[in-house]
């Protein structure tokens, strides 16, 4: 999938974007469509990547989106490679998403010129499948920043779990309290431990 427009002139031997050693053992070869990212972590770090070098082919058929026109997002993809510089990336939780596994979530930062990106990204498997390539699906919810409030909290010893109902439940020596976070139905269920 080769036609990037941003550093195209880089070379394979130049650092990879995505932190993961140089460019041509890392993720050019994904972007040039000769691999496969073997993991929800890869795809997510190929997919950063992509945007750091505007391989918009790359991050169209990584991401479905049955209901947005092809051109539409084409249009979006260029316009966000080109006004964005990016700066690093850094993982910061990976759930699931290895080679046998159908899905996945990585937790990452990405800095840009004008600030963070924190995500918490979903990646599933095509049509299900284990031999089905990784896809990026959506972020997840996370509207509270629960992920930073944990990390906070956990410097008091404070514990938090995240419910499915968004019920988060936070104690300290064995007694729990509600933290209440009515209207919110699901979420992935998330344990933080000092």
């Amino acid at each position: 999938m080769p036609g990037g427009f941003a550093n195209a002139t880089a070379s394979d031997q130049q650092p990879c974007p995505c932190g993961g050693g140089s460019y041509g053992r890392c993720c050019a070869p994904m972007h040039r469509g000769e691999r496969q990212a073997p993991t929800a972590e890869q795809l997510m770090r190929s997919r950063y990547s992509a945007f750091v070098r505007g391989e918009v082919d790359y991050l169209l058929a990584t991401h479905p989106e049955p209901g947005l026109p092809v051109a539409r997002r084409r249009r979006e993809l260029q316009r966000s490679c080109r006004q964005l510089r990016w700066l690093g990336l850094t993982i910061r939780e990976v759930r699931a998403g290895g080679p046998q596994d159908l899905e996945g979530i990585v937790r990452f930062e990405a800095r840009h010129q004008g600030g963070v990106l924190r995500e918490t990204s979903l990646f599933q498997r095509r049509d299900g499948r284990s031999d089905g390539a990784w896809l990026y699906i959506r972020a997840t919810e996370d509207p509270l920043g629960w992920h930073d409030i944990g990390n906070i909290l956990e410097r008091f010893g404070v514990n938090i779990v995240l419910l499915q109902r968004r019920q988060a439940i936070g104690w300290r020596g064995g007694t729990p309290r509600a933290l209440a976070t009515p209207g919110w139905q699901t979420a992935p269920c998330t344990v933080f431990r000092p």
